[in-house]
């Protein structure tokens, strides 16, 4: 069943039925007190037809298609994921090169051994 119907806005089947999408209140009204006998066909039934077995999932919203990697070369948005992430990594590698200097340091400071290099004065 999946690719036999095709999904259209209100305005594309308007145009493409040339057919009005809105009801009057006179026609909804007609439509809700029409009584339905049993011996009407499927055909005239519309909506309330036979039940059809077949399952399809709908996902509706707007698809987006793959680009080449041409078009993601010259994709703006691309350009400005990847900058950014490469950004972060060069911040993140800056700031654990700069704690690893630290950490070197802070110890180098606090070693025993030394006369001066006490935690006291490390700190004053």
């Amino acid at each position: 069943m999946s690719g036999t119907t095709k999904q259209l806005a209100p305005e594309a089947w308007a145009e493409a039925t040339q057919k009005d999408a809105t009801a009057s209140p006179d026609e909804m009204r007609r439509f809700v007190d029409t009584p339905v006998s049993a011996n009407q066909t499927t055909a005239e039934q519309g909506q309330c037809g036979r039940w059809v077995d077949h399952e399809e999932l709908f996902v509706g919203g707007q698809t987006f298609r793959r680009l080449s990697l041409r078009e993601l070369e010259s994709d703006m948005n691309t350009w400005i994921a990847s900058s950014s992430v490469f950004l972060l990594c060069l911040v993140a590698a800056a700031a654990l090169a700069a704690l690893k200097g630290l950490k070197k340091d802070v110890k180098h400071k606090l070693s025993p051994g030394s006369q001066d290099q006490t935690l006291e004065r490390f700190l004053v």
